[in-house]
């Protein structure tokens, strides 16, 4: 298959795998990024479009920490491509960087005003403040966490399947305040 007939099928499974569930999603992804590889080998494109789809293609199928710097060059290109800026968020480790903390809450808190009506942002921005109060224990980091998962849930349908791990991450935090503030008692 040709360089060009293969981008073309990988955009169009890509399209399509977003609106498969995880298991297919995976091998889909994998089948992908095989088809990229192949494409690249023979005459690699230079330009944003196959440089996009692949970031998307690795970063949803196995999160590599090494794709940060192309996640970065993609969303200054397209500081609206909201896609790519989700995933870039999911690289970044707040936890332990702060300039990673930094770039996770701003890009975090743009999805957030953005797209307002969509639950992931908020599980994502929940997300964020939950992987920094992991290390920093603060009350303030904590509310925020539980804050971007109850936003999560008024937004997101009743059968999205990360409601329950919402609900155990709120029960979590909740329950961790309780033991660090009988400790200090």
């Amino acid at each position: 298959m040709e360089p060009q007939a293969q981008f073309r099928w990988a955009y169009a499974a890509y399209e399509a795998a977003r609106k498969t569930n995880f298991v297919n999603q995976h091998k889909t992804l994998r089948d992908i990024e095989q088809a990229l590889q192949r494409a690249a080998s023979v005459s690699p494109p230079r330009n944003y479009e196959y440089a996009r789809l692949r970031f998307l293609a690795i970063a949803r199928n196995s999160p590599y920490h090494n794709l940060k710097p192309v996640g970065e060059r993609l969303v200054r290109r397209n500081p609206q491509d909201h896609e790519v800026r989700f995933y870039l968020v999911e690289l970044l480790d707040p936890g332990l960087h702060s300039e990673e903390k930094q770039s996770a809450l701003m890009h975090a808190r743009f999805l957030a005003q953005a797209l307002p009506e969509k639950p992931t942002v908020h599980s994502l921005l929940g997300s964020v403040y939950w992987r920094i109060w992991l290390k920093s224990k603060s009350p303030a980091d904590a509310d925020k966490a539980i804050a971007g998962y109850r936003k999560f849930l008024q937004t997101a349908p009743p059968n999205h399947p990360f409601r329950r791990g919402a609900e155990s991450q709120i029960k979590f935090i909740r329950h961790m305040q309780e033991r660090q503030a009988n400790r200090r008692q």
